[in-house]
């Protein structure tokens, strides 16, 4: 296999800290940029400090591939943390696209399916977008950026990631509600006679296959022809919040409460994901195997 030289950028972030590794292990020459420092630093790869505001360091040599994981962690702050959103996710993209053009890498934009208009149905990537959204607008930005690259590109739209270590966000936060006896509220669509209690229904990807996933498209992008495309990312069939409260409960021993939310919801989360099936199909864990390892490995890591 061809050992190529690789930028991840957020690579002290939940999923540029496995992806790293996993680089660094096929036999990648990886340089990680991030303003935190790595957990650990036996992990093959080397990291430097950067500030996404700044120029990337100057003498990293030739770069194949880039990974474009950095984004702002002040999603919901806006517009009291608009210039940290703004500035680390389309001003840091323009940073690395100036860094690195001579190279003509290709280049890999983490987005999101934030970007996407609600809705109930699975969503494909010439759905409706939105801009009435501040982090969608932030990536949308990023993304026409990334578009006016003349080498090799791929952006890539996560729904939801989720996996051990992850805090703040919504697995982790039902796994606790679960965990301590507190209900989980299911939001019904607006059809009353639909008789659906699942609730909010999401393309889930555990943490580790996003990153399998990621380095199997470098190889296969990097081996093969040029390409310029934007996919959706995740497993082909999507899991619900009564989903993962049930899957938690099994693996806590534990009933989860479940209760209706006083409000409806207007969309899902689901991505059309048959663009990806058709280019590299993935064998994604299943979500109640996803949240075992999560339990397991955040229990373990917690002694």
């Amino acid at each position: 296999m061809t050992s190529y030289r690789i930028v991840v950028t957020g690579s002290s972030g939940f999923l540029g800290r496995r992806l790293c590794p996993l680089l660094a292990a096929r036999g990648h020459s990886v340089v990680g940029l991030d303003l935190q420092s790595p957990s650990t630093t036996n992990d093959g790869f080397e990291h430097r400090d950067w500030n996404a505001l700044d120029p990337p360091p100057d003498d990293l040599g030739q770069i194949d591939a880039v990974f474009m994981l950095a984004q702002s962690p002040h999603y919901r702050n806006f517009p009291r943390a608009a210039s940290d959103l703004w500035g680390v996710n389309v001003t840091g993209t323009a940073r690395i696209l100036e860094a690195f053009h001579a190279d003509r890498p290709w280049m890999f934009h983490a987005s999101t399916g934030s970007v996407y208009q609600p809705s109930l149905e699975p969503i494909p990537e010439d759905a409706p977008l939105r801009r009435d959204d501040a982090y969608a607008a932030s990536k949308l930005a990023a993304e026409d950026l990334i578009r006016l690259h003349d080498g090799s590109w791929t952006i890539g739209r996560f729904f939801t990631i989720y996996g051990p270590g992850q805090r703040g966000r919504m697995v982790p936060a039902i796994i606790d509600r679960v965990r301590s006896g507190r209900a989980v509220s299911l939001a019904a669509t607006a059809d009353e006679n639909s008789g659906e209690t699942s609730g909010l229904k999401i393309s889930m990807a555990l943490v580790d296959d996003v990153a399998e996933l990621l380095s199997r498209l470098l190889e296969i992008t990097l081996d093969g022809s040029q390409t310029r495309e934007t996919l959706n990312l995740g497993p082909p069939t999507p899991a619900s919040i009564r989903d993962i409260a049930e899957a938690a409960g099994k693996v806590l021993g534990r009933e989860p409460i479940l209760e209706p939310a006083k409000d409806h919801r207007t969309g899902d989360l689901i991505a059309d994901t048959s663009r990806l099936e058709s280019r590299l199909p993935m064998p994604w864990k299943s979500v109640e195997d996803g949240i075992l390892r999560t339990i397991e490995e955040d229990r373990g890591s917690a002694g």
